[in-house]
């Protein structure tokens, strides 16, 4: 198991020209699972998503949530992968789901901060080697549809690089997403990635970078969750 913490994400605000504050990201990652949940303000439910995925196929099912005080997770909308399309609903509402035709596979979810990808990455037996995946998107933007997909996204192996001192396997993608990325050699997840598609209405791109890594594993994970609580006057 791989816990690490991400950040340094640029983004451009609603009334803010030229970017924007880092963003940090807790991402956790098993074999068949990876979790986001971004810092959230003191005494309030933090955002909190999740996909149930394979190292062959990428995405089953990708939920949508929050977390609560006591460290678990309520869903607000969860996506199924259904043979070759994702179906979308949303939870507790009488609604018909949204169906889209997936993207080729595996499957990434842009809104998951490469969470999945780092998922799929540890499993795939052809780092070093380009590779293909496709992009989808959970966008609630008014006047788009909300469960996209964004076609196929090409990572073109481009040879060794020294990242912050590690050796590094660098690729430059193009397709779907548009930009750089950089996968430890020896751990085979993602160090650093740059691209030119934000994956939120309001940041202006995506750039992505490892701060610290540890291997902490579930007890850890669940105690990170419910940190956002710590010092709350009591109600």
């Amino acid at each position: 198991m791989l816990t690490y913490t991400v950040g340094d994400i640029d983004y451009e605000r609603e009334l803010t020209e030229f970017g924007g504050d880092p963003v940090r990201v807790h991402v956790f990652v098993t074999e068949d699972r990876a979790e986001v949940m971004g810092d959230a303000e003191p005494c309030k439910h933090g955002l909190w998503r999740a996909a149930e995925l394979s190292s062959a196929e990428g995405v089953r099912k990708v939920v949508y949530g929050t977390v609560s005080p006591d460290g678990k997770t309520g869903k607000i909308l969860t996506v199924d992968r259904e043979g070759e399309v994702l179906r979308m609903s949303f939870e507790g509402l009488d609604e018909p789901p949204l169906i889209v035709a997936a993207p080729v596979w595996p499957v990434i979810f842009y809104d998951l901060d490469l969470a999945d990808l780092n998922a799929v990455l540890a499993g795939m037996p052809t780092l070093g080697q380009s590779f293909d995946f496709g992009v989808a998107l959970v966008w609630p933007e008014l006047g788009s549809d909300l469960l996209q997909s964004r076609g196929t996204a090409s990572a073109r192996f481009d040879g060794e690089s020294k990242w912050q001192g590690r050796t590094a396997y660098h690729y430059d993608v193009s397709g779907a997403l548009t930009g750089e990325l950089w996968i430890d050699k020896a751990q085979a997840h993602i160090l650093e990635a740059r691209f030119d598609q934000s994956n939120y209405p309001e940041f202006r791109d995506f750039h992505l970078v490892l701060e610290t890594e540890r291997l902490d594993g579930e007890e850890a994970w669940q105690t990170l969750k419910t940190r956002n609580w710590g010092n709350c006057p009591a109600k």
